[in-house]
């Protein structure tokens, strides 16, 4: 486990953020990770999203000097995908599949991350996995907004 995490970055009171929020049309609780309500895809409150730069603000050394632990680094990587596809979970996913497939998606970044910062010579599995990449894939782009 990431020495960081529970003493340091636990869904801390020390910054003042709610582990969750109400949806103001449907009275839903949803977990502050969720941009969006999980019952009528309401938008979160934009008050709630100042809270969170905040904390951020204040953790940004921290996070870096985390960055250097590889199962961490998975675990962020894992995070932005989550929150790139809310939408696609509100609308698709239940939260049972969600739970099912977020340790899926954590697991296989962890073990890119290894085998592309560590194994050498290169393994089967990194070349499997090169020589899998679409020729048709489009480059990709930086998503400055998760919301």
């Amino acid at each position: 486990m990431n020495p960081f995490s529970k003493k340091k970055l636990e869904r801390t009171n020390e910054f003042n953020v709610p582990n969750e929020w109400t949806c103001e049309k449907c009275e839903q609780k949803n977990l502050t990770s969720h941009s969006r309500c999980s019952q009528c895809g309401y938008k979160r409150p934009e008050n709630l999203s100042d809270t969170l730069n905040d904390c951020a603000k204040q953790l940004s050394s921290l996070v870096i000097e985390m960055m250097t632990d590889r199962n961490f680094k998975a675990k962020l990587i894992a995070m932005y995908v989550r929150n790139h596809m809310e939408d696609f979970h509100a609308d698709y996913l239940s939260d049972e599949q969600m739970k099912e497939l977020n340790p899926l998606i954590r697991n296989a970044i962890y073990t890119a991350i290894v085998d592309i910062e560590e194994r050498r010579p290169v393994t089967s599995q990194l070349l499997y996995n090169v020589l899998l990449i679409p020729e048709y894939w489009e480059d990709c782009e930086y998503m400055d907004n998760h919301e």
